[in-house]
């Protein structure tokens, strides 16, 4: 396994002006060529100043949680609190066959409509659902997601014919944080073997990305296990103040355009410590974002990390 350390990516990039979620969805591929064109310019000394400041005060702000982080590698993730908000309580069966989409909404409505504003898979639960859209703003200031148990996308690749581009989708959540050593599994080999890559008689379509955070600020993801996405696995799109810490992704290098870690039109985003295998790029940066930072990245099998596509069309890098 290749270990890269990336102190600094910077990427200047053109603006693009925030969609309502219906449009922004019909637009977005998940994995189109086109959509990877390359506006990267260069990085004046102020701007690269500037970055550096804005690095080391974001990263001294989120260093007791990434401590904590930390420790619940050593010790397991704590269990929940009375007041949090669980699936189970709405009808989630976690038995891996029963379709807990339904609860999951339900779930979710009471956990943004609520000052508690936190939500529990619970351990030893393996939950089947559908692709989903988590709607903010919410009514706390800051909401939490904890997966301790299992989410695994549905099998029936019906499910996915209204949009073929995304199965866990959190919209517009400011204050977000995602924790806990829980899996979420794309279940991706229903998507692989029809994919053109694969099988050269099927045509070129694209396959639902795993979980995309779009439009989410000051976000933070700790500690999960992403695994077997159809096609990309985490996505962050149109977000800002971005971190992510140890996210362990784990899907086969043979599996056809299953990006690790991917970041569109996003800004000030940290990317620490995760570990990545995946049958793509590890880390993919395109259109839109700047001040990107990865830090202690582990990849392997995968294709490193990428910048736009760069030179691609006569465009400059």
């Amino acid at each position: 396994m290749n270990k890269s350390i990336v102190d600094t990516i910077l990427g200047i990039c053109r603006n693009f002006q925030d969609d309502p979620l219906g449009n922004f969805l019909e637009q977005t591929p998940g994995y189109d060529p086109s959509a990877y064109p390359s506006f990267f310019g260069t990085v004046d000394k102020d701007r690269a100043d500037d970055f550096g400041v804005s690095f080391t005060n974001l990263q001294m702000e989120y260093e007791p949680e990434i401590v904590e982080s930390m420790r619940y590698d050593h010790l397991g993730t704590p269990a929940t609190s009375q007041g949090e908000v669980n699936v189970e309580n709405f009808g989630a069966e976690g038995d891996g066959e029963t379709d807990d989409t339904e609860a999951f909404k339900k779930a979710w409505d009471e956990t943004c409509s609520s000052n508690t504003a936190v939500l529990v898979v619970p351990e030893n639960k393996k939950c089947h659902v559908k692709p989903i859209t988590f709607s903010g703003p919410c009514k706390s200031d800051s909401v939490t997601l904890k997966i301790l148990g299992t989410i695994k996308a549905s099998d029936d690749p019906s499910h996915y014919k209204n949009d073929r581009s995304h199965w866990l989708v959190f919209y517009n959540i400011k204050n977000f944080q995602v924790e806990g050593q829980g899996t979420i599994d794309g279940n991706g080999k229903i998507g692989w073997k029809n994919l053109c890559k694969i099988n050269i008689i099927q045509p070129c379509i694209v396959a639902p990305t795993l979980i995309s955070f779009i439009q989410c600020n000051d976000l933070k993801v700790y500690g999960l296990n992403v695994q077997n996405a159809q096609e990309m696995h985490v996505s962050f799109e149109q977000s800002v103040n971005v971190q992510a810490f140890n996210i362990r992704v784990t899907s086969p290098g043979t599996s056809p355009n299953t990006d690790g870690i991917h970041v569109t039109r996003s800004e000030n985003v940290q990317i620490i410590k995760p570990v990545i295998q995946a049958g793509d790029d590890c880390i993919s940066i395109v259109n839109g974002s700047k001040n990107i930072e990865a830090i202690d990245v582990t990849c392997g099998p995968g294709h490193g990390i990428s910048i736009g596509s760069l030179g691609g069309g006569k465009s400059e890098a």
